[in-house]
């Protein structure tokens, strides 16, 4: 161990300042993080408030307009609103999941009621069916945020459901077995500390005692008969 002119360990103020700086690099990166997950937060909560609907495009046929993995808000519109170009969300006939593309015609049916084709921009050629809404309303996208809803994505598969919970939870059980076991080592320490001195306090005792009788004796032999 280096020693400076008093005599004292240098080692510790040349420890201290990596110490620190790592200590501010761990701050900054948890403020980044929370303010990083408030925002999200605020981005999934407040349109909803405003009365957006929120979807996750999953696809690519809206490539290069909206991107896979997008988070898009639409804006609940009156049918007769809509117009070609605009880009809707609608299950088509014969699905089950929800479809945001864009619509390319819009024509009449013998009743007069509007029949809509629509096409992905990344597509050549427009979807092969012709549908009409049933609804006075219809979901229009309004805008989207390219990429963010990959973590709502992500939370809907199982798997991903499973690894997100699992990975924590072992780091977590991990954690706290290591601090379990330090914490069972340093009690065993303290323990063996304890014995030895126990030990020691007790030899002491004892040596006392011996030299307590020993000049008894010797005092006692000095006694006059």
């Amino acid at each position: 161990m280096v020693e400076n002119a008093d005599g004292g360990p240098e080692v510790a103020a040349d420890a201290a300042p990596p110490v620190r700086r790592r200590r501010v690099l761990l701050t900054g990166l948890a403020m980044l993080a929370t303010a990083v997950l408030v925002g999200y937060c605020l981005l999934l909560v407040v349109p909803s408030v405003l009365g957006f609907q929120r979807y996750v495009l999953v696809g690519g046929s809206m490539e290069p307009t909206i991107h896979r993995g997008s988070l898009v808000f639409d804006r609940v519109t009156p049918v007769a609103d809509l117009h070609v170009g605009d880009v809707i969300t609608y299950v088509p006939p014969g699905l089950t999941h929800p479809l945001s593309h864009r619509i390319v015609h819009i024509g009449h049916d013998q009743a007069g009621a509007p029949v809509f084709l629509t096409r992905g921009d990344a597509n050549s050629v427009r979807d092969p069916w012709r549908f009409t809404l049933d609804d006075a309303t219809q979901a229009r996208v309004a805008f989207a945020v390219p990429y963010a809803g990959y973590p709502l994505w992500l939370l809907g598969s199982p798997l991903s459901r499973l690894v997100l919970i699992g990975i924590p939870a072992l780091l977590i059980g991990a954690v706290t077995a290591r601090r379990l076991w330090r914490r069972g080592g340093e009690l065993v320490a303290a323990e063996q500390a304890a014995a030895l001195a126990g030990d020691a306090e007790l030899e002491a005792e004892l040596e006392a005692e011996l030299e307590a009788d020993v000049s008894q004796d010797e005092d006692a032999e000095l006694v006059p008969s």
